[in-house]
């Protein structure tokens, strides 16, 4: 997956084994990024399990204070036929201190990942695949 999160770093949340098809993954994924969550997807390619979202960008009148967040999201199958789903959100904050409100006058600059975000997505993707069964 090409990196997008500029020289920051975003870490990657994992949801651990899924025994699943790999169809229903893909495609509950993308629901959860696209109905749950209101990102729009940029990118989703079965075959490689990518799925990229466009960027979800909150301004604000203060500066630094506008983010921008998108989620990168890897779909790996393991040998045994078994599924892992790798997701980050990398994160940005506008640092434009002149012209905060305006989008196309941002200047976006990394802040690493919203891994909070990260994290609830793939908790919210297990508990759709496997209900409250977390444990393995």
């Amino acid at each position: 997956m090409a990196a997008t999160c500029g020289t920051g770093s975003a870490d990657w949340f994992s949801t651990g084994t899924l025994h699943q098809p790999y169809e229903k993954v893909f495609d509950t994924t993308r629901e959860l990024l696209e109905k749950s969550h209101r990102f729009r997807i940029e990118t989703a390619d079965r075959q490689s399990g990518e799925i990229v979202t466009q960027w979800k960008v909150t301004l604000s009148p203060h500066w630094r204070e506008g983010k921008r967040d998108r989620v990168e999201v890897e779909i790996l199958r393991d040998p045994g036929g078994t599924i892992q789903v790798r997701i980050r959100t990398p994160r940005e904050f506008n640092d434009n201190g002149r012209n905060p409100m305006i989008e196309r006058e941002a200047d976006w600059t990394s802040e690493g990942g919203n891994n909070e975000l990260s994290e609830r997505i793939g908790l919210q993707l297990r508990m759709r695949l496997k209900g409250l069964k977390l444990d393995d």
